[in-house]
């Protein structure tokens, strides 16, 4: 065996950020799901206002609930809803934690357990007696005597004197709380250096009381900070500029006296003007010269709020068609007239093209990484012909062959939706990947993979069921040389 050792400061090595080591919490419902001890899939109801919210089964929604949105009601004698896919162990306790209230008279609501044998008794049940024309929190407590990984749960009226509304329910071990503690150790363990996030809603619906907050929030920007407050996580958080520009500012503000309030030095955050905007998908869809008047107006409020950040701005190379309007540039006029209000322009890349043999995949792999690297140095080209020193954010990635991208809670099993098998063929792209961004570490200051929980994942942890893929041990693998220094071997 050749041993080779390196050392700091030889000819020609370069530096590489430890930013390179990142991941993104997306905000959409299965990776803030990954966050979560619930059991139960859309605990709040949320869905369409006229039938049961998928993938509960039953009876019919109504508006107005405690955050404002929707909530279940329930209003015959036997009538009921529930949802299986719930995965249960033999041995555990389980606790029901239940929001409601009743119109006309006190009723009883049986809660249960079952076997998705329609025949076989339930595995556990008790009755409630909902008392009450407010909403009120209602918990009980299951010892759980079977292993099943498709049981159900099921909510059934046992009274015709009353009407019950069901704000929302939620099932998780007993003792734990809203957040899994699985689940924030297993993101320590990879230790990000950054973490990308953006809330589902406004500032005010993603803090406070968790049940009061509407679906979608129970992860919210406190748990956010706290988690890299904790871990020691430099956060990244992804603003929304179809919102208002005050909305951005009052954001910042927040972080900065999240911290201040705390006795502490408001740390080095990120804030990342947009998205996807140069995109004819996106609802905020703009043109180049739109987004460079946004930046004038959004980010010098966001900087005083708090000073110690940097502003990532997009920099995709042109705005996508739409009507008779072909596509438009976009880069350039953020290089050419944002100068001193971003300090590092991103992109996104999404590979993987389907090849027949393993050998053909695996090849398409590496072309990919290439590919990518590709377009960096063009990124890093125009960049440098204006003698800039911006730098770059791979803020989005992976590599995407089976996920159909049907990113809802109106599935049956929402994770099969977005689920990506993580087989060599991206461990090879994702280990291709680091190494060539640390390549160009001299001008690629970020990268954000994608996802950390859920869905094209490095982690899944979703109603009890927990995995690692083969991507989580790369990270890990890689994770002790960033920040590091880059050397060409020969």
């Amino acid at each position: 065996m050749t041993i080779i050792e390196l050392k700091n400061g030889l000819t020609g090595a370069h530096p590489v950020s430890m930013y390179l080591m990142g991941h993104n919490i997306a905000t959409f419902n299965l990776p803030v799901m990954g966050m979560l001890s619930d059991r139960l899939m859309n605990p709040k109801f949320a869905g369409n206002p006229s039938g049961a919210a998928s993938p509960w089964v039953g009876s019919s929604l109504s508006a107005g609930g405690m955050s404002g949105h929707t909530h279940q009601l329930l209003q015959r004698t036997g009538s009921s809803v529930g949802q299986y896919g719930i995965r249960i162990y033999a041995g555990e306790t389980l606790e029901v934690e239940l929001w409601a209230k009743v119109r006309h008279g006190p009723v009883n609501l049986e809660v249960a357990v079952k076997s998705p044998s329609t025949r076989r008794p339930a595995y556990a049940k008790k009755a409630i007696n909902i008392a009450t024309a407010y909403w009120k929190k209602y918990s009980i407590s299951f010892d759980i005597p079977v292993t099943d990984a498709n049981a159900g749960f099921w909510l059934t009226l046992l009274d015709e004197n009353g009407v019950l509304f069901i704000d929302q329910v939620h099932l998780r071990p007993a003792g734990q709380p809203h957040l899994d503690p699985k689940a924030i150790e297993a993101v320590k363990s990879l230790s990000p250096t950054i973490l990308r996030f953006s809330l589902t809603g406004s500032l005010e619906h993603c803090r406070g009381p968790i049940h009061l907050r509407p679906p979608g929030c129970d992860f919210g920007i406190d748990e956010y900070l706290n988690l890299c407050r904790e871990a020691n996580i430099t956060p990244q958080l992804l603003l929304n500029i179809s919102d208002t520009p005050e909305a951005a500012s009052a954001l910042a503000r927040y972080c900065r006296e999240f911290y201040e309030n705390q006795g502490l030095p408001p740390p080095h955050i990120f804030f990342q003007m947009g998205n996807e905007q140069y995109a004819a998908h996106e609802g905020s869809h703009m043109t180049g010269e739109m987004y460079v008047e946004l930046l004038r107006v959004f980010v010098p409020p966001v900087k005083k709020e708090y000073p110690n950040s940097a502003i990532i701005g997009i920099g995709y190379p042109y705005s996508g068609a739409y009507g008779t309007r072909g596509n438009t540039p976009w880069r350039e006029l953020v290089l050419d007239r944002a100068t001193g209000l971003v300090d590092l322009i991103s992109n996104h890349y999404y590979k993987g093209q389907w090849q027949e043999t393993f050998a053909g995949q695996l090849q398409n792999a590496v072309d990919s990484v290439r590919k990518i690297k590709d377009d960096l140095l063009k990124m890093i080209a125009d960049i440098r012909a204006r003698n800039l020193a911006t730098r770059i954010a791979v803020t989005e990635w992976n590599y995407w062959l089976h996920a159909n991208n049907a990113i809802c809670c109106n599935c049956r099993h929402p994770l099969d939706a977005i689920d990506e098998p993580m087989d060599p063929n991206h461990s090879l792209f994702v280990a291709g990947m680091l190494q060539m961004m640390a390549e160009l570490g001299e001008h690629v200051e970020i990268s954000n993979y994608y996802e950390l929980l859920n869905g094209l994942s490095a982690i899944t942890n979703y109603a009890g069921y927990y995995h690692e893929t083969p991507v989580a041990e790369i990270f890990r693998f890689y994770r002790p040389a960033f920040p590091g220094e880059y050397v060409e071997l020969t």
